[in-house]
Formats: C-alpha cells, structure tokens, sequence
C-alpha cells in the first residue's frame, strides 16, 4: 500500500485527503523520501510537534524545507534543525536568519552558515571573527564592511592558509611567511607586490621548513623550483644559503 501511493504521488499528486492527514502514515513516507512532506496536510506543516519529532526522532532536518511560514520563523525547530545538519538553516524566514542568537548557535556548529544571515549579522565583527577563527574560508560570506578589515583576514590566513586565495587586502609579510611554512603552495597566493619585496623571498628561501617537506635534496629541489615558477629573479646568493641550511 505504502509503495502503491509512493508512486501516485509522485506521478500524481492524488493522495487520498484521510492519509494526508494522517501522521503516522505521512512520517512513514517522509522518512522514505523527504520530499513526501510536500503531500501532507497544511495541517501536519504547521504541526510543531510533528515537525521536531520528524527533525529530532527521525533524523530528517530537511522537512524545514516544507513546513509552514509560521514555523519557519520558530526558534526551536531552527535549534533542532542546526543541531542535525547546519547547512539546512536556509530554509529560515528573513526574521529568523536575522536573529542574532540563532546565527552565532549555527556558525559555532559549522562557520559557513554565515552566508545564510542577513546583511546585518554578515556584517557584524564579533559574528564575522568567530565564523573565520572556526573556518577562515567562510572570509567570503562575511559582509561588506568587513571584508577588507585586516583583523578578520589576518584571523582567516592563521586559521588556514586556503584563505589567502580569497583576501582582498595586502596583509603584513609575517602573515605570508607563516602561511607558506604551514602550506608551500601558499606561495601562489601571495600579492605580487609583496613577491617583489627581495627580503621577503630570502625570508622565504630561509623557512626552516616548508609544511612537511622532510629535510633532504628534494625538499631544497621543491623550494627553488617553487620560486621559479613565480617567474621571480632568484639571487644565487639565497640559493646557496638554502644549500648550507640543508646540507
């Protein structure tokens, strides 16, 4: 019976009104395929109960999607969602998405939700610090005054060097020199203006270590080439120092 109404409502919306409403029936079918709570009662949508027991017992965050515009502003099923799979937090109305409780909750559970606020909590520092000191890629969901802030940036390079490929702004050099030590790929990121700079790149040259290179020939073979490759003129001299630090 269950599979026989799977397929009619799939191929024709034409689900019995009785079992529309029927809880016990429409969970049975939900969890099955989610997408099964487009069929049920505006009654079961705007069911709170329903709703968190699906969420919280079930393990199905993704109802959100389908529920009721009074529940898709309520601070509990958003919680239960957040605590299940953050990135569901879309399904939100603009009032939820611009509480400020509610968006700090989820961006401690998964950083990039930050794209899922409104441009008021985007753009507001202590949220923005947080979101990159867990992840220092979600540096591009943060809002516009804040995107060129050097201590947000700064605080999204320490927290992965990845985020080098999405600043905007010229960071101080320490910055870039600790970002290539923990990732030699790095490198690529960097401003041309600081690439310039012949101290920098001695700087570079004299990097202990480069991520987890183990110190041998082809670790010094990996460093100059990687500077060749940036089309830089490498002064022999840093290379020999290179050389005598590794030999």
């Amino acid at each position: 019976m269950c599979i026989e109404y799977i397929v009619i409502a799939h191929m024709d919306n034409d689900m019995p009104e009785k079992l529309r409403h029927d809880r016990n029936y429409m969970a049975s079918l939900i969890v099955r395929d989610v997408e099964m709570f487009e069929y049920a009662a505006d009654e079961l949508k705007d069911d709170k109960e329903f709703v968190l027991y699906l969420i919280v017992i079930r393990g199905i965050p993704e109802v959100a999607w389908y529920i009721s515009d009074r529940l898709k502003k309520d601070r509990d099923i958003a919680i239960a969602v957040i605590d299940r799979e953050p990135l569901c937090l879309s399904y939100g109305a603009p009032s939820l998405l611009d509480d400020l409780e509610i968006i700090k909750y989820a961006v401690s559970k998964d950083a990039t939700t930050l794209r899922f606020a409104s441009d008021k909590i985007r753009n507001n520092y202590n949220i923005a610090m947080q979101a990159v000191r867990k992840h220092g890629s979600s540096v591009m969901f943060v809002g516009k005054s804040l995107r060129d802030n050097e201590k947000i940036n700064i605080a999204a390079v320490n927290e992965t060097p990845v985020a080098l490929k999405i600043v905007r702004i010229v960071l101080p050099q320490e910055i870039y020199l600790d970002a290539i030590g923990r990732l030699p790929m790095a490198i690529n990121w960097v401003p041309k203006i600081i690439l310039k700079n012949p101290e920098f790149i001695k700087n570079v040259v004299l990097l202990p270590k480069i991520g987890c290179l183990k110190k041998s020939k082809w670790s010094i073979l990996r460093k100059i080439r990687i500077l060749v490759k940036m089309q830089l003129r490498i002064n022999i001299d840093y290379i020999v120092i290179l050389l005598i630090n590794y030999t």
